[in-house]
């Protein structure tokens, strides 16, 4: 068996495109091995959301060609889409995949190995990405010993917020059909997995290119009859797409975790405009409200932007006040990276490095304290719990996640391994995870 080392940089899609890359090859009797000097192929799947990340990206393939110098070296991802001519120039990197040629990197590869001369895809020329269609890439469910499985249902992003790369990253917003979702459910299901994420670079726009359009509540709707359907957990979601429809559909079908991450970016009207987000800080306000009055125990977290061009000490806290004065769970902080080729690398008024970690860090012990609360809330409550298939290894106990998000732990026997059982949470333990026993 030919061995093969992937490693993914950046978010839950790439994830999910590096793990069904790694089940084609495996499916075709390639092994995976989790040590790069052992093996004949190396993949590395990108990222450039920020500009720290493109940096991050080309780091790691300097780092990979060094370590394993003998590797075929093979570079896909969103960095390598809009960097390809500086990454096919680098030492050691042999293939820039594209995106709309990510879904062919198994079938090259085995071609490949078969001494077959593959026509490998030509490098991205530091173009966007034109791809219209869903690329799929069709890996067979396996074991992976995890209870949860990702499924990518959609791609791409048509919003263009002025920070973000990823539009000329990943093309156009496109949609796996419906029928195909419902069959990939199916087929994880069978294989054990207990819980379905529902992922994608803008899930909520989740059927706008179809024909017939559809809406993601629609989607919801299909996969909520399917009686063999497990435990589903929404992506990221847009606050303009969280419509009261979807947020009673939530409340109303418990195969739904409770459990929404949405986007903020800014508490400042100022700098969300500047930003180019369709909304302001009162309307966001409003639906995290709204969620909280229907989904009372729900996990509502969000993504928060310091130090974006413009923003003065006055407009930062307002979204610190915003972001106190709100029922969040956790918080994910960033400090502002200008990426080059977005309109936001080159506005004016930039705000200096040191003061917006400053404020990445008041926000930060913000989320850890909302955290805590949240945490706190949930001790004596009775909620179902998904075990892993594999025991906590700093402790041997059973781990858990629950619907809303935390991450249990619980003394039992194996038996309890890889199932689904309500449990009673009966502490918060120093590192922050829940413990708790069976009801």
């Amino acid at each position: 068996m030919t061995p093969f080392f992937i490693t993914t940089l950046g978010c839950k899609v790439n994830q999910h495109e590096s793990d069904a890359i790694a089940a084609c090859l495996e499916g075709r009797g390639w092994h995976k091995t989790l040590k790069i000097r052992d093996a004949e192929v190396v993949i590395l799947n990108t990222c450039t959301v920020t500009g720290k990340a493109a940096s991050h990206s080309r780091q790691q393939i300097r780092r990979l060609a060094e370590h394993n110098p003998k590797a075929l070296l093979i570079v896909t991802g969103c960095c390598a889409q809009v960097e390809g001519n500086l990454i096919s120039a680098m030492e050691g990197v042999d293939h820039v995949i594209p995106h709309k040629d990510k879904h062919r990197i198994p079938e090259l590869l085995e071609k490949h190995k078969n001494g077959a001369f593959p026509v490998w895809p030509s490098s991205p020329n530091a173009e966007p990405c034109q791809e219209t269609l869903f690329m799929d890439i069709p890996a067979p469910a396996r074991d992976t010993g995890r209870s949860r499985a990702f499924l990518k249902i959609q791609d791409g992003c048509n919003s263009f917020c002025t920070y973000c790369i990823v539009p000329y990253a990943r093309g156009r917003s496109r949609s796996l059909n419906p029928e195909s979702v419902l069959e990939k459910v199916k087929t994880l299901t069978k294989a054990g997995y207990k819980e379905i994420v529902l992922t994608g670079i803008h899930v909520g726009m989740y059927g706008a290119d179809l024909n017939p359009a559809l809406r993601f509540e629609d989607l919801l709707h299909l996969l909520l009859e399917e009686p063999s359907c497990p435990r589903l957990r929404l992506g990221s979601l847009e606050p303009m797409e969280l419509t009261d429809n979807l947020i009673s559909l939530l409340a109303e079908n418990p195969k739904i975790a409770p459990h929404l991450h949405i986007p903020l970016q800014s508490g400042a009207d100022a700098i969300l405009k500047a930003m180019g987000r369709p909304y302001d800080s009162s309307f966001f306000a409003e639906r995290i409200h709204a969620i909280r009055n229907k989904l009372p125990h729900a996990a509502i977290g969000t993504d928060i932007l310091t130090g974006f061009p413009g923003e003065t000490e006055t407009l930062f806290k307002k979204s610190l006040k915003l972001v106190e004065s709100l029922p969040l769970t956790y918080l994910h902080v960033f400090p502002f990276s200008p990426r080059p080729g977005t309109p936001a690398a080159d506005f004016p008024h930039p705000v200096p490095v040191e003061i917006s970690k400053e404020r990445s860090s008041l926000l930060r012990k913000t989320g850890e304290n909302k955290r805590l609360l949240f945490a706190q809330n949930l001790v004596g409550s009775t909620i179902e719990v998904i075990f892993e298939r594999r025991r906590d290894r700093i402790t041997g106990w059973l781990k858990g996640l629950t619907g809303n998000y935390q991450t249990l732990l619980m003394e039992g026997p194996d038996s309890l391994l890889h199932q689904i059982i309500p449990v009673t949470v009966t502490k918060i333990r120093e590192d922050g995870r829940l413990e708790g026993q069976i009801s």
